[in-house]
């Protein structure tokens, strides 16, 4: 767990969207997977993340051997990094596992998520844009948030949308 790769960021939107109207169907649920890494400066320490669970802003899963079982449970990966990556292997896993992504828009990030097609890619640190309290992407954007609330109406959606992709690409 690393300040570096938004963990952040992306409380702080939780708490936002948690707060707002825009969590009127229920609570948001946002889970962390990983564990800290003592060795990195960057890291997030152990007491940090229980708080954050005592608080009741994420849910803390620590290190998980099996990813597609971590991704079958969600709605929704994001990687809200604060640097250039190389390519995410998250976000490639969760795509093959057809999750729909949300991202810094970075580089390594931008090569995985397609803007509007399997994701969304958001500026770096823009809290207010990875979750805001009301307006915004993810009032506007509805199709990964529908996809979210109710994968089958919006599954087809992204799919249809990739396949006219992947056949103009040649692919």
């Amino acid at each position: 767990m690393l300040w570096d790769k938004g963990v952040g960021v992306l409380v702080d939107a939780a708490r936002l969207l948690n707060e707002s109207k825009a969590s009127a169907q229920g609570k948001v649920r946002v889970a962390l997977v990983g564990v800290p890494d003592p060795g990195n400066p960057a890291s997030i320490d152990e007491a940090t993340l229980r708080g954050w669970v005592a608080e009741g802003v994420v849910e803390w899963w620590g290190w998980q051997e099996d990813m597609s079982t971590v991704y079958a449970r969600g709605h929704i990966v994001t990687l809200p990094t604060v640097y250039g990556e190389g390519v995410p292997t998250a976000l490639l896993e969760a795509a093959a596992c057809g999750k729909p992504l949300v991202a810094t828009d970075a580089p390594g990030c931008r090569e995985v998520v397609r803007h509007e097609l399997n994701g969304l890619l958001v500026p770096p640190n823009d809290r207010p844009r990875w979750l805001p309290p009301s307006g915004g992407w993810l009032m506007t954007r509805t199709c990964v948030v529908e996809w979210a609330l109710q994968p089958p109406a919006c599954a087809g959606k992204i799919h249809h949308r990739a396949g006219e992709l992947s056949h103009t690409a040649g692919i």
